[in-house]
């Protein structure tokens, strides 16, 4: 599948993606965050934010922070594949994205939050690389990655 990643650099366009996806997840974002216009708002300035499209149409998402240069390490807020393009590659189109965004900031860990029953996401992030990092909540953990560059002479 032929698909592009874009980076979206409007609060409008951030706010439109995030009611999009809202119910994606077990608890909605704007239940986890409050609203979502100020928090497009809070993305737009701090946050990266990719979708991946295949001609006009929008086919996933993801938000990574990657400003923590005291820690070295990013995190990824959200990230959402519509269920009828699950396992054609668009999650790890992304990852890739974000993974270039990290090396070109400077970041040494990639981490993420997850619900503990999301076996399927659980299983997507470990081929990925990452491992458990610590409890986040009653129903969350994180997982982190160990970023490794391969250095092109």
């Amino acid at each position: 599948m032929n698909i592009n990643i874009v980076e979206i650099k409007s609060k409008e366009l951030i706010y439109q993606y995030l009611s999009k996806y809202n119910n994606c997840f077990p608890e909605s974002i704007d239940y986890r965050v409050g609203d979502l216009y100020a928090y497009s708002e809070k993305l737009f300035k701090y946050a990266y934010t990719f979708v991946a499209q295949k001609d006009s149409e929008t086919l996933g998402i993801i938000i990574l922070y990657a400003n923590d240069n005291k820690t070295c390490e990013a995190f990824i807020t959200m990230i959402a594949v519509d269920m009828n393009y699950n396992a054609q590659g668009i999650g790890s189109a992304l990852f890739e994205k974000c993974e270039e965004i990290c090396f070109q900031s400077g970041m040494k860990y990639l981490k993420l939050e997850v619900d503990k029953e999301n076996s399927n996401a659980i299983r997507f992030y470990a081929k990925r690389g990452f491992i458990y990092f610590s409890e986040a909540s009653k129903n969350t953990i994180y997982l982190r990655k160990e970023l490794h560059y391969v250095k092109m002479d």
